[in-house]
């Protein structure tokens, strides 16, 4: 029977009523599931197909742990969360694993005293064209995506938004929009106008003998492979226009899981078919 307190809630899933206080109190894929629909599971992805010389599970923790800690997730370290991560016991294999925080109702509010929140991860293999892997000499790309301008907007003014979400709004938003006009993915702005991000990856430009990616502070999605190709000088930040976008000589979209692709960009409206970066 449910209590009185409104502290407790009633979720119906999978046929069955659950009653619970926090979702901790839930079988895991109800939880889990619960955790999605309420927008708020910062997520990291660790590919052992790519760069585990270069980026460490460390790394992943590190910005999952900052990420946590934007969103109001009480002690969420690196060292805790690695210490819960060897709780699923051995990872890897061919696919990428998916390492997301799944939050309490009201971690998002305020972070109450003791943990409100559980680790999940489970194994994760990227849609699209996966054979595109991370090409540090910038060699030529297997696969180029048409790619046009989303309608959809960042708003590049709130530190949440540069968080890596499992269940990204904007993402899911820009996805449909992409399909919905027959391309690949669209590029997002921010409020302002300029360059933030993809759906999910980030954006660099080849301008003359150099790559550029907006910083977080325009909306760009915070990731350890970010902030690999900036720590080793690949690229520097730049604030980028819409004009810088289409007159770049080579855009490129650096996906959290660590495989990059090219962008040609596709206008639409006015610019129906105009494919500007090369």
């Amino acid at each position: 029977m449910p209590t009185e307190s409104k502290n407790r809630h009633l979720v119906y899933f999978n046929g069955e009523v659950h009653e619970y206080s926090s979702l901790s109190d839930l079988p895991r894929p109800v939880a889990v599931s619960m955790g999605r629909e309420l927008g708020i599971s910062p997520v990291t992805y660790l590919n052992p197909s790519i760069g585990n010389s270069t980026i460490s599970v460390w790394d992943h923790l590190d910005v999952l742990s900052e990420s946590a800690t934007l969103l109001g997730y009480a002690g969420a370290t690196p060292a805790r969360l690695a210490e819960l991560l060897l709780e699923y016991g051995p990872l890897g294999g061919p696919d990428c694993t998916l390492v997301a925080l799944v939050p309490d109702p009201t971690s998002h509010v305020a972070a109450p005293p003791g943990l409100n929140w559980f680790l999940h991860a489970e194994a994760f293999r990227p849609s699209g064209d996966s054979s595109t892997q991370r090409d540090t000499a910038r060699g030529p790309l297997a696969k180029s995506h048409r790619t046009g301008i989303s309608a959809h907007r960042r708003n590049h003014r709130d530190p949440s938004t540069r968080v890596q979400l499992w269940d990204d709004i904007i993402a899911n938003l820009t996805k449909a929009e992409a399909s919905q006009a027959g391309l690949d993915a669209m590029v997002v702005l921010n409020v302002d106008g300029r360059v933030a991000s993809t759906g999910v990856c980030t954006v660099m430009l080849e301008l003359g003998e150099r790559y550029v990616t907006p910083p977080l502070s325009e909306g760009a999605l915070d990731t350890p492979w970010r902030r690999n190709i900036l720590y080793s000088g690949e690229a520097v930040e730049m604030r980028l226009t819409l004009e810088n976008l289409r007159n770049a000589d080579m855009v490129l979209c650096l996906s959290p899981w660590g495989e990059e692709y090219r962008l040609d960009l596709v206008e639409t409206g006015d610019g129906a078919g105009d494919q500007r970066a090369e």
